[in-house]
């Protein structure tokens, strides 16, 4: 038997030295209950020094592997979503453009995230942009603002104009179509 000092109280006690190969470093129940508890992590027999660091997100005290310490700046992955989320959103984002995105229908939006109609990402339509600005106010959602030029990505106030419902708009564009096809007559008149 050999005599070593506690890690825990620091009282000397006698043990064998199998038992420090298969990790007893403790005098007895009390003192490897309190080492569980400062130990942090689900397997705390197989416990290696941790890093003990502060999150940037939520200010809470985590630890973390040592490998880890450098890198590591949040407690959870919940801290994670919101730091990259703070840290890469809009213009310090990668793939940041300008706050300039096409729809898939071709259509050019451009971010306002203070417009209330803005969608989740914060982009509004830039031809309701124009028109709104020209006519200092918002638009209504029902309004509807029509390319003269039928050229959507022409957005110039020159091109715009503004109908008051989708009725109209579509009324329109049908009136336009009988006029081009020769037929002027409304519908109802013809027999």
């Amino acid at each position: 038997m050999i005599k070593i000092k506690c890690k825990i109280c620091g009282e000397e006690f006698s043990i064998y030295p199998s038992q420090i190969k298969y990790g007893r470093k403790h005098c007895g129940y009390k003192c490897a209950g309190e080492a569980k508890k400062l130990l942090s992590g689900p397997n705390w027999k197989t416990w290696r020094p941790r890093a003990r660091k502060i999150c940037i997100v939520c200010g809470k005290e985590f630890f973390c592997k040592q490998a880890y310490a450098k890198i590591r700046k949040t407690c959870s992955r919940e801290c994670v979503r919101i730091y990259f989320k703070s840290i890469l959103s809009g213009k310090n984002s990668p793939r940041w453009k300008g706050g300039i995105k096409n729809r898939k229908n071709g259509y050019i939006c451009r971010m306002a995230k203070a417009h209330p109609c803005a969608d989740k990402q914060g982009y509004v339509l830039e031809h309701r942009l124009v028109m709104e600005k020209h006519l200092g106010r918002y638009l209504d959602p029902k309004e509807v603002v029509h390319h003269i030029d039928e050229n959507i990505h022409n957005n110039h106030i020159d091109n715009l104009k503004l109908f008051s419902n989708t009725n109209l708009h579509t009324k329109f564009h049908s009136s336009k179509k009988r006029k081009h096809h020769g037929r002027e007559t409304p519908r109802s008149v013809r027999k």
